[in-house]
């Protein structure tokens, strides 16, 4: 059932009206609003339909906040390769890079690899290592040795090499 209300004052008219009985304002038929009464309020049904959008919407970004939240935490500790700053490239008066790393001359180096004292790393590129490398040595780039140098085994010798 299909009945006009005053948009003024909320009061029903009669189909023909075109002036409110309660308050007077005048009502065109364009002005008129129109009401169904389907045993429930329609201001009653127009409100419970806003309200629906806004609860999907609310359980939406809670989902979100929950999956960025999950995301962060269990996003994998890459810490101490964001926070690497290489040192300086370094040489002493003769041109040897790094001269305060101790260093190993070939004769020592081959005597440790044929007793299998030390663990032999290459921290050169893959390609340079796909080229010729020491047999069983460990390829560890240079620019991943920040974030993998735990992976190698403590207590032991380690010899580094790059050409």
């Amino acid at each position: 059932m299909v009945s006009r209300i005053c948009i003024t004052c909320n009061s029903p008219l009669a189909p023909a009206d075109r002036f409110c009985r309660a308050c007077g304002a005048p009502h065109p038929a364009s002005a008129v609003q129109e009401r169904t009464h389907w045993g429930v309020d329609e201001d009653r049904r127009v409100r419970l339909r806003a309200r629906i959008p806004l609860r999907v919407l609310t359980a939406i970004g809670v989902i979100l906040l929950f999956l960025v939240g999950a995301v962060l935490v269990f996003q994998p500790e890459n810490s101490a390769q964001s926070s690497y700053i290489p040192p300086d490239d370094v040489h002493d008066a003769s041109g040897v890079p790094y001269p305060e790393v101790p260093r190993l001359s070939v004769s020592d180096a081959k005597a440790k690899y044929d007793a299998r004292t030390a663990l032999f790393v290459d921290v050169r590129s893959p390609g340079e290592h796909d080229a010729a490398h020491i047999p069983e040595a460990t390829l560890l780039p240079l620019a991943e040795l920040p974030a993998r140098y735990q992976d190698l085994p403590r207590g032991g010798e380690i010899v580094t090499y790059c050409t």
